[in-house]
Protein backbone atom coordinates (compact mmCIF):
# COMPACT_ATOMS: atom_id res chain seq x y z
CA UNK A 1 0.00 0.00 0.00
CA UNK A 2 1.46 3.73 -1.07
CA UNK A 3 0.99 6.54 0.76
CA UNK A 4 -1.05 7.71 -1.87
CA UNK A 5 -3.84 5.05 -0.80
CA UNK A 6 -3.85 6.04 2.74
CA UNK A 7 -3.61 9.62 1.69
CA UNK A 8 -6.67 10.21 -0.53
CA UNK A 9 -9.81 10.89 -0.05
CA UNK A 10 -12.76 11.68 -2.34
CA UNK A 11 -11.89 15.43 -3.37
CA UNK A 12 -8.39 15.19 -3.01
CA UNK A 13 -6.28 16.87 -5.91
CA UNK A 14 -4.89 14.41 -8.43
CA UNK A 15 -1.06 13.93 -8.07
CA UNK A 16 -0.19 15.50 -10.97
CA UNK A 17 -1.18 19.65 -9.40
CA UNK A 18 1.98 20.56 -7.95
CA UNK A 19 1.82 18.65 -4.86
CA UNK A 20 4.73 16.68 -5.08
CA UNK A 21 5.31 14.77 -1.88
CA UNK A 22 2.79 13.43 0.91
CA UNK A 23 3.60 16.12 3.45
CA UNK A 24 2.38 19.05 0.81
CA UNK A 25 -1.36 16.66 0.14
CA UNK A 26 -1.72 16.39 4.25
CA UNK A 27 -1.40 19.89 4.74
CA UNK A 28 -3.92 20.35 1.51
CA UNK A 29 -6.20 18.09 2.79
CA UNK A 30 -6.24 19.36 6.40
CA UNK A 31 -6.69 22.78 5.32
CA UNK A 32 -9.73 22.02 3.43
CA UNK A 33 -11.43 20.39 6.76
CA UNK A 34 -14.06 22.09 8.74
CA UNK A 35 -13.66 23.22 12.12
CA UNK A 36 -15.58 21.88 14.55
CA UNK A 37 -18.05 22.52 17.24
CA UNK A 38 -15.39 21.67 19.31
CA UNK A 39 -12.63 23.44 17.91
CA UNK A 40 -14.80 26.53 17.72
CA UNK A 41 -15.08 25.81 21.69
CA UNK A 42 -11.28 25.70 22.37
CA UNK A 43 -10.72 28.98 20.12
CA UNK A 44 -13.24 30.80 22.47
CA UNK A 45 -11.61 29.65 25.42
CA UNK A 46 -8.14 30.66 24.42
CA UNK A 47 -9.69 34.24 22.83
CA UNK A 48 -11.24 35.03 26.27
CA UNK A 49 -8.18 34.04 28.39
CA UNK A 50 -6.37 36.21 25.84
CA UNK A 51 -8.82 38.90 26.04
CA UNK A 52 -8.45 39.20 30.15
CA UNK A 53 -4.48 38.58 30.37
CA UNK A 54 -3.86 41.79 27.27
CA UNK A 55 -6.64 43.76 29.58
CA UNK A 56 -4.59 43.07 32.63
CA UNK A 57 -1.25 44.27 30.64
CA UNK A 58 -3.05 47.05 29.10
CA UNK A 59 -4.43 48.34 32.33
CA UNK A 60 -1.51 48.34 34.56
CA UNK A 61 0.03 50.17 31.83
CA UNK A 62 -1.92 53.04 32.06
CA UNK A 63 -2.34 52.55 36.18
CA UNK A 64 1.21 52.24 36.60
CA UNK A 65 1.95 56.37 36.93
CA UNK A 66 -0.75 56.85 39.01
CA UNK A 67 0.37 54.13 41.16
CA UNK A 68 3.76 55.19 41.36
CA UNK A 69 2.75 58.62 42.30
CA UNK A 70 0.28 57.66 44.97
CA UNK A 71 2.40 55.46 47.00
CA UNK A 72 5.71 57.05 46.09
CA UNK A 73 7.62 54.41 44.59
CA UNK A 74 11.12 54.82 42.92
CA UNK A 75 11.26 53.71 38.77
CA UNK A 76 13.15 50.79 40.27
CA UNK A 77 10.07 49.70 42.24
CA UNK A 78 7.74 50.50 39.80
CA UNK A 79 9.36 48.18 37.34
CA UNK A 80 9.66 45.40 39.94
CA UNK A 81 5.54 46.18 40.36
CA UNK A 82 5.25 45.74 36.59
CA UNK A 83 7.28 42.11 36.51
CA UNK A 84 5.02 40.65 38.94
CA UNK A 85 2.62 40.40 36.99
CA UNK A 86 4.59 38.53 34.27
CA UNK A 87 5.85 36.51 37.14
CA UNK A 88 1.84 35.75 37.98
CA UNK A 89 1.02 34.13 34.14
CA UNK A 90 4.75 31.95 34.58
CA UNK A 91 3.63 30.97 38.08
CA UNK A 92 -0.48 30.63 36.93
CA UNK A 93 0.89 28.51 33.77
CA UNK A 94 3.26 26.29 35.25
CA UNK A 95 0.51 25.19 38.50
CA UNK A 96 -1.62 24.52 35.87
CA UNK A 97 0.00 22.33 33.51
CA UNK A 98 1.95 20.49 36.86
CA UNK A 99 -0.93 17.73 36.97
CA UNK A 100 -1.90 16.90 33.04
CA UNK A 101 2.48 16.56 32.82
CA UNK A 102 2.62 14.48 36.08
CA UNK A 103 -0.51 12.31 34.29
CA UNK A 104 0.99 11.46 31.17
CA UNK A 105 4.56 10.99 32.61
CA UNK A 106 2.85 8.40 34.99
CA UNK A 107 0.53 7.04 31.87
CA UNK A 108 4.07 6.68 29.66
CA UNK A 109 5.20 4.72 32.47
CA UNK A 110 3.00 2.07 32.54
CA UNK A 111 4.15 -1.11 30.84
CA UNK A 112 1.82 -2.01 27.89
Amino acid sequence: MQAQDVIGAPGDPPIGNGLTNTSDRIVARLERLPLTSYQHGIFAIVATAWLFDSVDLASLTFVLGSIREEFGLSTRDAGLLSSMSFIGMFLGASIVALPPTVSAAQLCSRSV
